[in-house]
């Protein structure tokens, strides 16, 4: 019992400690951009929440309305988007213009995942210029980092030269940097800041034709042999501002810096508040409407949301359920019948010889009761010493066989034999003493053999 009580003790104190260590063991960050209010990775916005509710003089808060509720809210603010996936339906669209036109800006922070052509062109159509493809991976940072420090990093110019700030540079990762392309049909775009590299893996140039469509198209390889000095150098822009009524619509392709990694970093810090300072004369919020959490993005791809989108599907599935639902309530009703309480079965064996017994007794057919117990005598004797007392012709041998077995005398066995077979044999009969005598002599004989 004490080695029992000390193994489980040790085996507890062994539990608890293992439980400190692993609260108190350094946690893995998570690079997954999600920009979520309450994330304090790398890429969430925690602490850019955080330090934006204290820093822009006007106020800062976060919702989760869309920019449809927004602009019909009776408070005349800024908007702010953030998400590295940029999805504007045409209603967006609408209610950004409403907010810029009635005086608002708004700062659209994203990126592009996946070539979205209605969204591309609804930007390019409203405020000049859309978003290019991006990709972040911190494995392949590490990579490039390791190989190449110069080749994973890139440079962002401040283009705008004015008496608040004057222009700068802001080394960035590549991967954490995106591009815009903008439209030559617009002139109202206004180039905030921009990357001037020759070390990109290829040059590429846009067009849009005169439906809004979007080309982009490879015009030099930098991969190629050519040496550093024929490199074509391109200006790619990745902050412009497009002036929309007594507002302003702002396009920002670097949303992996309006994340706690950004606002935590010294020198991109100075940046993302050089953009906030363009919408900081009025109360900002930021939605996050437009964002898609990794949770969300999981379930979109899983074959049931296909089901659920399409109409005709979504009905097949309803009613299969409806159908599986009634099947299961009718089986368990059909199941669940009452078990009615069934005794154990009791020995009756006993009452049916009394009953029997008592039969004999009141007919007073003793001879008859002697018949059957001498019957059943003979087979007991055959069974248990190999003798048959019906066969007169064997007697010898059996009388033998059984005086040795009982240690009664040869004569004595022969003697309870004899009469036992004058009853069977219908020669004489029994009296209701003598019906206590033979069945005590059979009894007798078994129970010494036994």
């Amino acid at each position: 019992m004490k080695i029992s009580r000390s193994f489980i003790i040790g085996i507890s104190v062994l539990l608890v400690l293992m439980f400190v260590l692993q609260i108190n063991l350094p946690q893995r960050y998570s690079w997954a951009p999600t920009f979520s209010h309450k994330d304090k990775n790398p890429f969430g916005c925690y602490v850019f929440d955080s330090i934006m509710s204290r820093s822009v003089p006007a106020g800062y808060v976060v919702t989760d309305k869309t920019p449809y509720q927004i602009s019909h809210d009776s408070n005349n603010v800024n908007l702010l988007i953030i998400t590295n996936d940029v999805n504007i339906s045409k209603i967006d669209v609408g209610a950004i213009r409403h907010i810029a036109e009635r005086g608002g800006n708004v700062l659209i922070a994203g990126g592009r995942k996946s070539y979205n052509h209605t969204s591309d062109s609804l930007l390019m159509k409203n405020f000049g210029a859309c978003f290019c493809y991006d990709y972040f991976s911190i494995t392949s940072l590490k990579k490039a980092i390791k190989n190449n420090m110069s080749r994973a990093h890139d440079t962002i110019y401040w283009h705008k030269d004015d008496a608040v700030y004057k222009a700068n540079m802001y080394p960035v990762y590549s991967m954490m940097r995106g591009k815009l392309m903008m439209s030559d049909s617009i002139c109202d775009a206004e180039v905030l800041a921009f990357l001037e590299s020759c070390d990109m893996d290829y040059v590429t140039e846009t067009t849009v034709g005169e439906d809004g469509v979007v080309v982009e198209h490879v015009v030099a390889d930098t991969l190629s042999d050519e040496t550093p000095a024929t490199k074509p150098i391109s200006r790619l822009p990745v902050a412009i501002r497009t002036k929309v009524g007594k507002g302003s619509v702002m396009l920002v392709s670097t949303p992996l810096l309006f994340t706690n990694y950004g606002i935590l970093d010294s020198i991109t810090s100075e940046y993302i508040f050089r953009l906030m300072s363009h919408i900081g004369d009025k109360p900002v919020v930021r939605t996050t409407s437009c964002m898609k959490t990794p949770d969300v993005e999981e379930a979109e791809a899983s074959p049931l949301r296909f089901f659920l989108g399409q109409p005709p599907l979504r009905t097949a599935l309803y009613l299969s359920l409806l159908v599986i639902m009634l099947f299961l309530i009718f089986t368990a009703r059909r199941r669940q019948r009452v078990i009615p309480v069934i005794e154990q079965p009791q020995n009756r064996s006993l009452e049916f010889v009394k009953l029997i017994g008592t039969l004999y007794y009141h007919n007073k057919d003793h001879s008859d009761i002697v018949r059957k117990k001498f019957a059943f005598f003979a087979e007991e004797l055959r069974r248990l010493l190999m003798v048959d007392i019906t066969d007169r012709g064997a007697d010898s041998r059996s009388f033998s066989v059984i005086s040795a077995h009982t240690g009664l005398r040869r004569e004595e066995v022969e003697s309870i034999i004899s009469d036992l077979r004058k009853v069977a044999d219908r020669e004489s009969n029994v009296t209701e003493y003598g019906v206590k005598i033979y069945i005590d002599n059979m009894n007798m004989i078994i129970n010494k053999i036994m």
